[in-house]
């Protein structure tokens, strides 16, 4: 098989192409920022100039680029991408009916979105981790010698969207930001279901947008509700985040791995961003708990997190979410939180408990190794394509 790739320096970038030859796979990497993603006539011209150099099977991107779905509709070429991101605004794009898109959603909600948009391939497929190179990297002769030295009591790795597009409107009526926060609080008493939808009627939408001027585009689909939605899950990841932070670092050592500002956090040990292949799973292999708090947009999805910590023979404790339930078992693989009590608890419970720490780390490394690798998920993914 040959498959063009385009590389948009996300970070599995490296893990894919080794995932690729792995297979037997031959690629062709593409790489640079598009002027749009909808149209950028130079790179047009190069990509439709390998097309004619070269034969390749498929075009293969995480996430979804229009202008690569129009270029694989007019040379009759599978364009497969595997989205990565929620949101990813762009499947509300019209070209998502093309019949040259294969769509792999890792959250099922987000699947549901795809099919109801037009696409007429999509499947859902959650994500996957280079067991190859964790497993390579964290052996005991690895990059320092030791197995789980855990240097760290209980970590979190990630953003706290400080700079969230909620904060920045600081024009909306007290009536209406009155009516958001609400919601926002409510939202943040439940995992697992998410109702913002619901609770944003016409009324309210309508009086939203006389304040939010947001810009149409006719190639798109997408309504001004789910704009404002994913600005309103956006503050409330923000807030659960630094709330639940907070109250962790009260009590016990945390440590905070994030390029944003750990002011909010002020009882934190705070170390900036870390390399996703060189640096990240040694943290969470050398921390006794790696905290997730999902993004509130993954309503229903494994992030990608997850996998990275248990992939790294890491111990996760996470918020709930539906299909983490579902492909790992709770209390044996990992463990969730279901309220900020409940988080201190848990934490507090497996501080003191290593066997069964680690026990539970080791399941859920297993689980990756049988089912979240690359080569399990693109052997899927190609099957499915029928290439």
């Amino acid at each position: 098989m040959n498959i063009l790739y385009y590389c948009w320096n996300e970070n599995s970038s490296a893990d894919i192409e080794q995932s690729f030859s792995r297979l037997g796979y031959s690629f062709a990497k593409l790489t640079g920022r598009f002027d749009s993603y909808d149209s950028d006539p130079g790179r047009e011209l190069q990509i439709e100039e390998l097309l004619r150099q070269y034969k390749f099977d498929c075009i293969f991107t995480f996430n979804y680029f229009p202008i690569l779905s129009a270029i694989a509709q007019k040379h009759q070429l599978p364009y497969i991408a595997w989205i990565y991101d929620c949101p990813n605004l762009t499947i509300y794009s019209r070209t998502v009916r093309n019949p040259c898109n294969y769509l792999f959603l890792f959250d099922r909600a987000l699947y549901s979105q795809a099919c109801s948009l037009g696409a007429e391939h999509a499947w859902h497929m959650p994500l996957a981790v280079n067991t190859h190179r964790l497993n390579q990297q964290l052996a005991p002769n690895g990059r320092d010698g030791q197995e789980n030295a855990f240097s760290y009591d209980i970590s979190f790795m990630g953003s706290l969207y400080e700079n969230n597009m909620y904060d920045q409107i600081q024009y909306l009526p007290d009536r209406l930001r009155g009516y958001f926060d609400g919601v926002m609080r409510a939202q943040q008493e439940i995992w697992g279901y998410h109702f913002l939808e619901e609770l944003i009627s016409d009324d309210i939408l309508k009086d939203a947008l006389s304040y939010i001027k947001l810009e149409e585009n006719p190639a798109y689909t997408f309504s001004p509700r789910q704009i404002i939605i994913n600005m309103l899950d956006q503050k409330i990841t923000s807030a659960e985040r630094i709330r639940l932070l907070q109250k962790t670092a009260q009590t016990y050592t945390l440590d905070l791995f994030s390029g944003s500002s750990c002011e909010t956090v002020p009882n934190c040990r705070p170390h900036g961003a870390v390399s996703y292949t060189e640096e990240m799973p040694f943290v969470f292999r050398d921390s006794k708990i790696n905290l997730n708090i999902s993004l509130r947009s993954i309503t229903s999805g494994i992030p990608l997190r997850c996998l990275d910590i248990m992939g790294a023979r890491g111990f996760l404790l996470s918020n709930y979410q539906p299909e983490l339930a579902e492909y790992f078992v709770a209390g044996e693989d990992f463990i969730y939180f279901e309220s900020d009590e409940d988080l201190l608890a848990k934490a507090e419970y497996f501080l003191t408990h290593e066997k069964e720490r680690r026990e539970i780390a080791c399941n859920g490394w297993q689980k990756i190794q049988s089912g979240f690798s690359y080569e399990t998920k693109l052997n899927e993914i190609f099957f499915a394509v029928g290439i």
